[in-house]
């Protein structure tokens, strides 16, 4: 995903349903795969395991890195995205463009964006959502 040309990873747990946004520096797959890896440590830490990563055909060349972290990268068809992400993406858009809606100025520096985007993922993580690894607590306390 990109907010105003800054590309972000963006990730979603399907069976827990917790999302994440890391800033990429580049779109170099060396970058991206070291996201993955602190994504994937991340869930491991906290007692779960990544096993496939479902991607569009941009993370196609990124198979061998990813099946070193023993996760099995599923590529979707060409000109096709993960459904769950593209819907996903939108909604943290319009909540950065909220957020920007409500400050005084006309331009924001790109840590300011950088920033918005990231608590834009932290809030949607707040909530217990159906069929989430618990019904009464956020997915950020767990």
């Amino acid at each position: 995903m990109k907010v105003t040309g800054i590309p972000f990873l963006v990730t979603i747990l399907k069976h827990i349903k917790v999302s994440t946004a890391g800033k990429l520096d580049n779109m170099n797959n060396s970058h991206i795969i070291k996201h993955f890896k602190a994504v994937i440590g991340a869930y491991v830490t906290r007692g779960f395991r990544v096993t496939i990563i479902l991607a569009d055909t941009q993370f196609e060349s990124m198979q061998g890195d990813l099946a070193n972290l023993h996760a099995i990268l599923h590529i979707t068809s060409r000109d096709e995205h993960v459904p769950k992400v593209e819907r996903y993406n939108p909604t943290i858009k319009e909540r950065v463009r909220e957020n920007h809606a409500m400050l005084s100025f006309q331009h924001l520096p790109p840590v300011f964006v950088i920033k918005i985007v990231y608590n834009a993922v932290f809030w949607r993580n707040m909530f217990a959502l159906k069929g989430g690894v618990s019904k009464i607590k956020s997915r950020s306390k767990i």
